[in-house]
Order: C-alpha cells, then sequence, then structure tokens
C-alpha cells in the first residue's frame, strides 16, 4: 500500500498570509537593499550562492536568477522583509537536488519561513536551523533525508508549522520537541522513527493536527495527549503502539479525525469516547482491541467513518448505530460479534451462497454446502425486528430477491437502477410459504410457491 499524502489542514494559510503581506507591506528589491546594512546583504548573498554551487548541475538552471550581480530580493523562491533581508526561502517542488549542508542558515537570522517541500534533498537536516529564533514555519517534507531529528530543533520557539513527514528520517523523537508550544502542526509521518511518543508531548497545548503514522514507534499512547484540548487531527496509524486506548480521550474536544489502525493496542474503546462530539473519522483497525463495541460511539452525530474491523470485538452491534444518519463508511468485520451466520461473518456467508458447489475446495463436505442454502430467511434478517405480518412478509421477500440479485458476483446478472425501480413498485404476489419456512436456497431458486 502506497502511503497516503500527509494532508496539511493549515498550509493555506501560510499562502494567505504572504499575499497579505505583499499588499500591505510592498518591497521595492532596489530600496531594500540600499536600506539594508551592506554587509549583512552580502553575507546572505554569499551564503545562498554558496549552498547553489554546492547542488546538483541540473539544479543551476533552476536557480539561474540566483546571481551575484543582483540582490537575493530578487531571486527566484526568496522574499525579503522591509529591510530588504530575506525573510521567506520558499523552494518546494523546485526538483532541487543536493543537501542542506553548505547552507549556513545562521547567516539567515530573519528567516520567517523555510518551504522546501517536495524536492531531492538528501543527507542530514543542519543543526543550525535551530539558531533560527523567527522561523515560524519549517516544512522540510517529502525529500530523502536521513539521520536523526537534531533536538537543536526546538530551540525554534516560534515555530507554528513543523513537517519532517515523508523522509528516512530515523532515531526517536527527542524530549527538546516538546519546547515547541507554539507549534498548530506537526508532521513526523512516514518515516522510520523508533522509541516511544514523548509525555511531555501533552505540552504542546496549541497542537491542532498530530501526524506520526507509519514509523516503528512503540510503547503505549501517553495519557498526557488529552492534554492537548485543540486537537482536531491524531494519526498514529501503522506503528507498533500497544496498550490501552488512553481513558481520557474523551477530554479532546476538538478532535475531528482518530486513526489509530494496524497497531498493537488492547483493551476496550473508551466510553467516554462520545465527549468527543465533532468525531468525523473513528479508524481503530487491525489491533487488538476486544470487548463490546460502546453504545455511546452511536451519539457521535457526525460520524462518517466507523471502522472497526480486525479486532476481538464481541456482543452484538450497539442498535444507537441507528441514530449515525452521517455514517458513509462501516467495517466490523473480522471479530466476534454475534451477527455472524453458520459462524461466518456477513461478507464471507454472502460470498458463500453465490459459490458454485464445483468450487468449493475439495475438503468442503456436501453437507456444509447445503448447509448454507438451507438458512431460513427469518435468520438473515435483523433479529431485533417485531415478526412481520403476512402482507409485509411478501414485501420483504420481494426485498430479499432484488437484494441478493444486486449482489450478484456477475455484474452483468445484476439489474438496471430502473428495473429495481420497476420491480419496487410492482404489487407482490402473494404466496403459499409462511416466512420463516422460506430458505435462502429457494430464494436463489425462486422455489417458494405463489397462491393461486
Amino acid at each position: 500500500m502506497s502511503p497516503p499524502t500527509v494532508y496539511k489542514p493549515f498550509s493555506y494559510k501560510f499562502f494567505s498570509l504572504l499575499i497579505i503581506m505583499e499588499i500591505l507591506h510592498p518591497v521595492s528589491s532596489s530600496t531594500s537593499y540600499l536600506d539594508a546594512p551592506k554587509k549583512s546583504v552580502d553575507s546572505e548573498s554569499a551564503t545562498l550562492l554558496k549552498w547553489k554551487v554546492s547542488l546538483q548541475n541540473q539544479t543551476q538552471y533552476l536557480l539561474r536568477t540566483w546571481r551575484v550581480e543582483t540582490t537575493p530580493c530578487q531571486w527566484v523562491g526568496i522574499h525579503c522583509d522591509t529591510g530588504g533581508r530575506v525573510s521567506y526561502l520558499n523552494l518546494s517542488h523546485s526538483g532541487i537536488r543536493g543537501t542542506l549542508e553548505d547552507l549556513n542558515v545562521s547567516l539567515l537570522p530573519n528567516l520567517r519561513s523555510l518551504d522546501l517541500f517536495n524536492n531531492s534533498i538528501y543527507g542530514t537536516i543542519p543543526s543550525n536551523i535551530g539558531n533560527l529564533s523567527k522561523l515560524s514555519y519549517l516544512d522540510l517534507s517529502e525529500n530523502h533525508l536521513s539521520g536523526t531529528i537534531p533536538p537543536e530543533l526546538g530551540l525554534l520557539r516560534n515555530a507554528k508549522t513543523f513537517y519532517l513527514d515523508h523522509n528516512n528520517i530515523s532515531g526517536s523523537i527527542p524530549q527538546e520537541i516538546c519546547f515547541l508550544k507554539h507549534v498548530i502542526d506537526l508532521s513526523l509521518s512516514s518515516n522510520i522513527l523508533t522509541g516511544t511518543i514523548p509525555t511531555c508531548i501533552g505540552n504542546m497545548s496549541n497542537l491542532s493536527s498530530l501526524f506520526l503514522y507509519q514509523n516503528q514507534i512503540s510503547g503505549t499512547i501517553p495519557s498526557s495527549i488529552t492534554n492537548l484540548t485543540k486537537l482536531s487531527w491524531l494519526n498514529l496509524y501503522v506503528n507498533q503502539l500497544s496498550g490501552p486506548i488512553p481513558r481520557e480521550i474523551g477530554m479532546l474536544s476538538s478532535l475531528q479525525i482518530l486513526r489509530l489502525y494496524t497497531n498493537k493496542l488492547s483493551g476496550t474503546i473508551p466510553s467516554t469516547i462520545n465527549n468527543c462530539t465533532k468525531l468525523a473519522n473513528l479508524h481503530l483497525g487491525d489491533n487488538q482491541l476486544s470487548g463490546r463495541i460502546p453504545s455511546e460511539l452511536g451519539s457521535l452525530k457526525f460520524l462518517s467513518d466507523l471502522l472497526l474491523f480486525m479486532n476481538n470485538f464481541s456482543g452484538s452491534v450497539p442498535k444507537e448505530f441507528d441514530n449515525l444518519t452521517h455514517l458513509t463508511n462501516l467495517s466490523l468485520s473480522v471479530n466476534h460479534l454475534t451477527e455472524v451466520i453458520l459462524g461466518e461473518h456477513l461478507g464471507d456467508f454472502m460470498s458463500s451462497i453465490f459459490t458454485p458447489p464445483s468450487q468449493f475446495a475439495p475438503s468442503t463436505s456436501t453437507s456444509s454446502i447445503s448447509a448454507v442454502h438451507d438458512i431460513f430467511l427469518k435468520d438473515v434478517l435483523d433479529q431485533r425486528l417485531l415478526s412481520p405480518t403476512r402482507n409485509v412478509a411478501e414485501e420483504v421477500v420481494g426485498v430479499a430477491l432484488l437484494a441478493l440479485a444486486c449482489i450478484n458476483p456477475t455484474p452483468q446478472l445484476r439489474p438496471t437502477i430502473q428495473q429495481v425501480s420497476v420491480q419496487l413498485s410492482k404489487e407482490k404476489a402473494a404466496f403459499r410459504n409462511l416466512l420463516p419456512l422460506i430458505t435462502i436456497g429457494q430464494l436463489l431458486n425462486h422455489e417458494f410457491s405463489s397462491a393461486q
């Protein structure tokens, strides 16, 4: 499975900010150059030109505006402040190939944004990035960076956006990351990170999105994470996390997306999750969760995706799920729920009723094959419903016939929407068989008797 592209919900704010700043504070390249101390401008120019020379040949043409006879304020990817100092370095999607080794960012002290997203930059992350005290936006994602996360990055006290995802970064998440108390979006996903989630992460009180997915992070989900009351996105999926989901998860009242799938989480789903009233996507599949599915999930009125497959849940599906009117994606397969037929999950059962006897495995007995077709229709219906009257029973049989036709594994044999509409509007023929006596096999073969 190819890794999903990380969603960065606040990136648009940054680009809007650039436009607003340009309108309110237009910068004349020549004026900026004259206003700025010449020594500082020369230093910044020399720093950037030295980095350009270190990059691979094909990059030189992309940066052809970077010339010694002009100022950085005139270069592609560079934005200067009103004093003519480099404040934004934005070369995202620029095909840059090379390392950051020769980019001495310490000589760019006014840098507020460093955006090198989606290039071919390799090597390690320079620790001197931590010297950029004014930096608020850092995006080095979707490159080929390796090595560890320098603890010096914890010095970026003004950082609000911090993206290092989709690289080859290894090692553990440094404790110093917790010093970034103004960070709103933090993404370290799709790397090779190991170790545990620092418990101090609960101190990053402004976090709105936390993406640590697709790493090799182990240990438990720290309960301190529930201190992040502004958190709306929490993606920790495809790691090696174990232990329970924190009981205090309900404190995340702003949470909209919670994806913890493909870990080793155990225990039950905390009933306090019903306090996450904005939750729209809950994905806990492929874990070792057990117990009953909490009925409290039925109160999450915005829930559209509920994926609990491949766990050890038992009991029945809560009737409160009837209240989930926005639900469009539900997966409860491969659990131990009571909604099974002949020991099979519904998907497996539906596949087996359409499988011709000749295609069953040689070890499958004739009695097993016939048993599938001998199941009574009444046993497939929701047992919480009252037994239908005779007239309603005829409607039920008609709908069941259409349902079986619509899920036929051969697409050419399925009815069209128009045919379904016509059949539903037709008057149903009365039949002699009592509903409790009609089997799935009789429905498939239309063998129940009509009244004369």
